[in-house]
Order: C-alpha cells, then sequence, then structure tokens
C-alpha cells in the first residue's frame, strides 16, 4: 500500500512539475506568449519589465527591455531597425534568453553542455563571429542560436579572425563547456 501511495505521489508530482514548466518553452518563434516579428503589446503582463540599452560594437547603444519575474531576470528583447525612420521601432527582432527554466523541446537551455547539445542535436555545427564576439552551436535544422562561454575556447585564436564567421569544432573548446544564453532571432 506505501509502495503505491510512493507511486502515486511521484507521478502526481512529475505531472505537477511539467506543466508548472511549459510556459518555460524555447521554440523557433520565442518564449512564453512572445513571439519574434511581433510587438510586446500587453503579451507579457504578469513579468517586470524594465527598458535600458546595451552597449554595442563602436560604442552605439541598442534599446532593449529585460523581462523579470518578481526580480530574477529571464530574458532581454531586441528591437527591429528601422532604416527609413532612422530609429528602432516596437517590433521584436530578437529574444535573448538568460535564465535556466527555459528548454527546447529536447531539453537544451542555458548551463546545458557542449555534449548535452550534440548528443540531443546530431547534426549541428559550431561557429565563432568576431562581430559580436560570440561563439555559437546551433542545429543544422533550427535558427536557434545557443551562445557557448567564451572562456570555454581552447582553439587556435588567429583562426578566428580569418572571416566575419568560422566554422570551429568540439575539440577546440573544453570538456565541460555551457551554453551561456540562447538566441532566437527574426
Amino acid at each position: 500500500m506505501n509502495k503505491l501511495k510512493t507511486i502515486t505521489f511521484l507521478l502526481f508530482f512529475s505531472i505537477l512539475v511539467s506543466c508548472k514548466n511549459e510556459k518555460f518553452i524555447i521554440n523557433e518563434k520565442g518564449v512564453l506568449d512572445l513571439s519574434v516579428g511581433e510587438t510586446i503589446s500587453d503579451k507579457l503582463g504578469n513579468y517586470k519589465m524594465v527598458d535600458s540599452v546595451e552597449i554595442v560594437e563602436d560604442g552605439i547603444e541598442e534599446p532593449i527591455v529585460k523581462v523579470f519575474d518578481k526580480n530574477e531576470e529571464l530574458f532581454q528583447i531586441g528591437f527591429q531597425y528601422d532604416i527609413k525612420q532612422n530609429n528602432y521601432n516596437t517590433i521584436v527582432n530578437e529574444i535573448i534568453i538568460s535564465n535556466k527554466k527555459f528548454k527546447t523541446n529536447k531539453n537544451i537551455g542555458v548551463e546545458s553542455t557542449l555534449s548535452d547539445f550534440i548528443n540531443s542535436h546530431p547534426n549541428y555545427y559550431i561557429w565563432y563571429t568576431y562581430i559580436s564576439n560570440r561563439f555559437i552551436i546551433q542545429s543544422k535544422d533550427s535558427k536557434i542560436q545557443f551562445i557557448l562561454d567564451n572562456k570555454s575556447y581552447k582553439g587556435n585564436e588567429d583562426l578566428l579572425y580569418e572571416n566575419d564567421s568560422v566554422e570551429l569544432k568540439k575539440e577546440d573548446f573544453l570538456t565541460n563547456t555551457r551554453i551561456v544564453k540562447v538566441r532566437i532571432f527574426q
């Protein structure tokens, strides 16, 4: 009887946890009810949003919105640049996830290892761009970019500056390399 109660409790608990985390799924379009290519509007009503800026190449400031759940940062939103208006508009261009709550349907997210990613996405490639100074792994079947910890690169530094983007190998990284951010973009 106690064994049956334990099994029932574990089953109930696992269903409860999976339902609770269902809203933190990363997909090709976005997270929560927010998708790239759309405006924020009221889709994030239950979350605190803070206007900020990010300094990018050449010291240029880009407007972003940081999204929090209570005091915990979940992700940042970057916006499209409107060439005609010479300004940023309100359309979401990218979502940069920094919180480990978010996972893909293959259970990959912030703090997943390079090995975790490769095991769940055997059709992958790794590359670097000096333009944003990012090491990225992604599936050849997806646009979602998984940004790796820069400190984990152990390959040839000179190779990184041969082109705007350079394809790399898993052997160029430490075995415990982790994903530090996830980028969804248009």
